[in-house]
């Protein structure tokens, strides 16, 4: 079985089906799109389904239920064309670097880069938009405004979260703490707070920290010392990358030392 068995079996349904490739973080993943009446047309990928062994029956139910259960949410694009709706949602996310036609800029980490996306309100929760510079275009906002919002959004949201205590970690690992954001949904992008990094170093007594790509959503940092192997946080990083992280949410696959 493969996505063409499942269109097809949506379309001898009477569904308007489509596939739809989607590069997420680096990753290919094949999608199906139904097209309906709705201004929102969600991506359903069916690499899952696949993977699972579902029949072609089995896995169009399943994309019956996700496109009917987003058949009433809408988006009014127009909002995109606003100027002060981009500047009020707009934030910064962290993946892979591209070459993906998106309004971004490299950070100061090797392999990875920084890029803008909008949130936006869908039914009961949240979606996200990538802004490319086509948007930014026709809404007639620069790329170097856009940045500059979605780093004081992204900065604002900042927050810590001690592993110590959420891991139940033992004392003697102090400053094992996570950075990211108050959704904690990509929040990874707050390593790029230097205010907030500072403080950091400060609370521990340091200038010098290991920072751990832990997904998009955050990194785990942990005070310097001069005894402590990069190397090793890097080995870790690339295990746990393996074996628990999706390839789509991984950021590096090695650990960073910065100076704050």
């Amino acid at each position: 079985m493969n996505r063409n068995d499942i269109i097809q079996e949506l379309k001898n349904r009477g569904y308007h089906a489509e596939p739809q490739d989607v590069v997420k973080n680096g990753v290919l993943k094949e999608g199906i799109i139904l097209r309906t009446s709705s201004n929102i047309a969600p991506t359903v990928y069916v690499d899952d389904f696949i993977k699972r062994g579902l029949s072609a029956s089995e896995a169009a139910d399943a994309c019956i239920r996700i496109f009917e259960s987003n058949n009433s949410i809408s988006f009014d694009v127009n909002q995109l064309l606003s100027r002060t709706f981009l500047w009020k949602n707009c934030y910064l996310g962290l993946q892979k670097t591209s070459d993906e036609n998106i309004t971004k800029e490299a950070t100061e980490y090797e392999g990875i880069e920084a890029y803008v996306y909008v949130r936006i309100d869908i039914g009961d929760g949240k979606g996200s938009i990538k802004i490319t510079p086509d948007i930014l275009k026709r809404a007639n906002v620069s790329g170097s405004s856009i940045l500059r919002h979605a780093k004081e959004n992204t900065f604002k949201e900042t927050k810590f979260v001690n592993l110590a205590d959420m891991l139940g970690i033992p004392e003697e690992v102090i400053g094992f703490t996570c950075i990211t954001n108050e959704c904690q949904t990509k929040g990874a992008s707050a390593i790029l707070n230097k205010d907030a990094l500072k403080s950091y170093g400060e609370k521990y007594g340091t200038h010098r920290i290991i920072a751990i790509p832990s997904s998009v959503h955050e990194w785990i940092l942990i005070p310097y010392s001069e005894d402590m192997d990069i190397d090793m946080f890097t080995a870790m990083v690339r295990e746990v990358n393996d074996a628990q992280v999706a390839p789509e949410e991984q950021l590096a696959n090695r650990a960073y030392i910065i100076e704050v």
